[in-house]
């Protein structure tokens, strides 16, 4: 019997990291001798070990997982995505307070906090208010952000009557306007358990409180929206799977729940929505911004590979200013989705 080459393996890591077929032949044994040769991203991390997780028992995944060397991180925000996905399928709870540890004493969490207090939640101070949370968002101070849906900040409208009802006067709405697409990441995921919670709390609240489906008043999101920004693929499953939940629903902005999926950094949540039957993939919001937009906008180099694989889609699409996919590439200056571009062009 021939033995298999593992340094052939690990050079050839980029093509199979995220085939299913790849681990069904692969024993524990064969993949901590590979990934002791492979170092791995955080988006290659997190869907290698979605597909690993389903296939071996926590025990097996943990033993794996000892074997992974995870390159630099590209910010403080892919960091604690990494651990705050290796908790989960590890199911250890240790590694989670770390994480909630990190998170509250980390030297710029919540430095932006102060800047918060000294505004008035008014229309005078609306512009004020966006630059802080756009700044904390850029600087991955998430619990500025935490603080400021907790004490009402981020409900700041531009109404002279203070009445936030109009979904034009809002900051979800000011952020799609201004292309600020990591905070209208960050404002939704802080609206709706479906965004960050585990598959058990979501089934809860949708098997048990008797809580509906439908769309919220504010801004016409169904929890499908909110789940295609969770990193748990299973919990879009799972809101897939209950009844009347509109796969192409678009909310206040023209986003459908893909529009959503490409805000995700786990690929495998767009690579599913994707497989349903029924859905639009050359959908475009208000703006005429496509998915690939998206995508591209916060520089989600994975997802834009795989958008960029499908016949559907069409990467020259223009939005409204006029600007393609591309476009906005250059001007992230992201060389490394600018050539997946032109190769496709």
């Amino acid at each position: 019997m021939s033995s298999i080459d593992y340094g052939t393996y690990a050079k050839d890591f980029s093509n199979w990291y995220n085939n299913e077929d790849f681990y069904e032949l692969r024993t524990v044994s064969d993949l901590c001798k590979i990934f002791d040769l492979c170092k791995f991203s955080t988006n290659q991390f997190i869907q290698a070990f979605t597909i690993i997780s389903k296939k071996f028992s926590s025990t097996e995944v943990a033993t794996i997982s000892q074997h992974v060397y995870l390159q630099s991180f590209v910010s403080k925000e892919s960091a604690f995505e990494a651990l705050d996905f290796i908790s989960k399928i590890t199911n250890n709870e240790s590694i989670n307070g770390i994480l909630n540890y990190l998170k509250s004493n980390t030297v710029k969490n919540g430095k932006n906090k102060k800047y918060l207090l000294q505004c008035d939640i008014s229309p005078d101070s609306f512009d004020k208010i966006y630059n802080i949370l756009s700044n904390a968002c850029e600087e991955g101070d998430y619990e500025t952000i935490k603080f400021a849906f907790k004490n009402g900040y981020s409900k700041v409208s531009t109404n002279e009557d203070g009445e936030y009802e109009y979904f034009d006067s809002t900051l979800l709405f000011a952020a799609h306007q201004r292309n600020d697409f990591e905070l209208v990441k960050q404002l939704s995921i802080f609206s709706d358990i479906c965004t960050r919670n585990s598959l058990e709390a979501v089934k809860c609240k949708y098997s048990h409180l008797d809580v509906g489906v439908t769309p919220d008043k504010m801004y016409c999101k169904s929890p499908l929206h909110y789940a295609a920004l969770n990193v748990n693929v299973e919990v879009v499953k799972y809101i897939c799977s209950i009844k009347k939940i509109n796969i192409n629903l678009q909310d206040m902005l023209g986003s459908t729940p893909l529009h959503y999926g490409a805000l995700n950094r786990n690929v495998d949540v767009i690579k599913f929505l994707c497989s349903l039957k029924g859905i639009n993939k050359s959908v475009v919001d208000y703006q005429k911004k496509t998915p690939l937009h998206y995508a591209v906008l916060i520089n989600n180099v994975e997802v834009v590979k795989y958008l960029c694989s499908l016949p559907e889609i069409d990467i020259n699409a223009e939005d409204n200013d006029g600007f393609t996919a591309l476009h906005y590439a250059v001007e992230n200056d992201n060389v490394e989705i600018i050539d997946i571009l032109s190769k496709k062009k």
